[in-house]
């Protein structure tokens, strides 16, 4: 993956570049991106550990630039994992950028899912204005299903979603970062909620099957969770409530 110049002083591609415009990229310094054996995984954690100055990590970071800026033409995508040719090599966790509950609803025990659909949605009732920062919901994947999972904000229309007020920037890929348990994944958004009646809709990519498919947590009667295949139609599903929360 990465050729050696010498073998008495192997230097990683990214770091021949470096050497050429004056910064000191030694092998010492860059050994992480050498070896084809060692995965991202690896290197990130190692740049961490042996990182011991403001020089080493400026160096540090612009072999890490480069490694990334040249791989992502080869089919890297940062978005929760790290993909090389098309194979998962790093797990990075999604960072949620504020603290704060907002509104939450956590009093669920009952597992929903939509077959084949593609919108999951759920009815929320916002009693305070906030501007979010996160959502976070609990999902599981039901027999591996395949696609890019997102979530999104819409206002309300006579019980069922109505126009769109947000897409998260944040996905997640089904098959690798969803597992069969469920568990909280944070979505970045920024709207300003008012009171008032909303649907958080879970986007599963494609239509699923009836054997694969995204599950959600919901829980007490009161909310509504309804599905479509097209965000036009809707179908009801179930009177429970949605779990979520709301950071701001």
């Amino acid at each position: 993956m990465f050729p050696l110049v010498s073998p008495r002083r192997p230097v990683c591609q990214m770091c021949r570049i470096a050497l050429r415009i004056g910064l000191d990229c030694s092998p010492d310094r860059c050994f992480n991106f050498m070896y084809p054996h060692l995965t991202t995984s690896l290197a990130l954690t190692n740049l961490t550990l042996v990182t011991k100055s403001l020089k080493m990590k400026i160096i540090f970071t612009f072999c890490l630039g480069l490694f990334l800026s040249v791989q992502s033409q080869a089919g890297v995508s940062l978005n929760g994992n790290v993909h090389l040719n098309g194979h998962v090599v790093f797990n990075a966790p999604v960072v949620e950028p504020c603290s704060t509950i907002a509104q939450q609803y956590t009093n669920s025990s009952n597992i929903i899912g939509g077959l084949n659909t593609r919108y999951i949605a759920g009815k929320v009732t916002i009693t305070n204005s906030f501007t979010a920062c996160t959502l976070i919901l609990k999902l599981k994947n039901q027999s591996f299903p395949t696609g890019t999972l997102s979530a999104g904000i819409f206002t309300d229309n006579s019980g069922v979603p109505g126009t769109l007020i947000e897409w998260s920037s944040t996905t997640y890929d089904e098959s690798s970062q969803l597992t069969t348990s469920t568990e909280p994944l944070p979505f970045h958004i920024s709207s300003t909620l008012t009171p008032g009646t909303y649907h958080i809709v879970i986007d599963e990519g494609n239509i699923k099957g009836a054997a694969t498919y995204v599950d959600t947590l919901a829980g007490d009667v009161g909310g509504g969770i309804r599905i479509s295949t097209n965000l036009t139609t809707w179908t009801f599903l179930s009177s429970r409530q949605l779990y979520y929360i709301f950071k701001k």
